[in-house]
Order: C-alpha cells, then structure tokens, then sequence
C-alpha cells in the first residue's frame, strides 16, 4: 500500500511539474457548432408569437428563437426576394453586385456566405421552397 502511494505521489509530482516540464492537459475538442438561418418571405413579423403575437401561430419559430439569437429589427435591402436575398447572403447592396429585381441572377464571382461558412468548416445545407431563391438565380453556388 505504501509503495503505491509513494508512487502516486511521484506521478502526482511529475504531472503537477516537481521534476521536468510541466505536464499541460489536452485541449478539449471544439464544440459543434450550428447556424440555422430562416429566411421567410412575406412574414409579418406582428403575427409571430416570439414577437409577441398571442395565438400559437409560429410555435417552433418561438422554440427556435428561445433558444438562440432573435433580432428586434431587421431591414431588406430590396423591396423584392432575389435582390434582398442576394444582398443577405453576399453583405453587399444589390446595386453593388448587379442584381436587378426579378430579372439578374447572383453573379458567379460573388462570394456566397454559404460558400464563406464552408471555408470556416460549416457544413450546409438549404431548404428552398420559393423560385427567386433557386439553382436558376445562382443561389447555389459553391454547392456540391
């Protein structure tokens, strides 16, 4: 029994830096990380219930939003979906990148942020149920 604590103590002593360098725990590994983005077009943000609205209408909207980052205001940079989106996903005005509303495509050379997530690790993904948001509008860009 003695002999074991002795030795104990010496890995003890080895680890907490009594003899040689000291010993340095593994980093642990990163947390996974996830970013969802809703994008809905025509939504009146009056009739969401996170926002206040009070019939159950948006019930996991409002468990998406308890869980993660809500914002109190938002702005289009377009009165119409292909421009705003576009503008959304480059960081750019739509006068910036040459969109015009309903009638250009993303520009190819345009870096999506989709594209910049998937550079940083991200894996992603897109649900898309509105035409001006499509493959024929260059929202896909940098997919596989």
């Amino acid at each position: 029994m003695q002999r074991a604590a002795a030795t104990l103590a010496a890995g003890l002593a080895l680890a907490a830096g009594g003899c040689g360098e000291r010993a340095v725990p593994p980093e642990p590994p990163p947390r996974p990380r996830n970013l969802v983005l809703v994008v809905i077009d025509t939504l009146r943000w009056d009739h969401v219930g996170c926002y206040g609205y009070p019939h159950p209408t948006t019930p996991a909207i409002d468990r998406l939003a308890a869980e993660g980052v809500r914002y109190r205001r938002a702005y289009a940079q377009a009165p119409d979906t292909n421009a705003s989106i576009g503008s959304l996903f480059t960081s750019r005005y739509p006068s910036e990148i040459g969109i015009e509303p309903t009638v250009d495509p993303v520009p190819a050379g345009e870096l999506l942020a989709s594209e910049a997530l998937r550079a940083a690790g991200f894996r992603t993904a897109a649900v898309v149920s509105h035409l001006l948001v499509s493959r024929r509008w260059g929202f896909d860009q940098g997919g596989s």
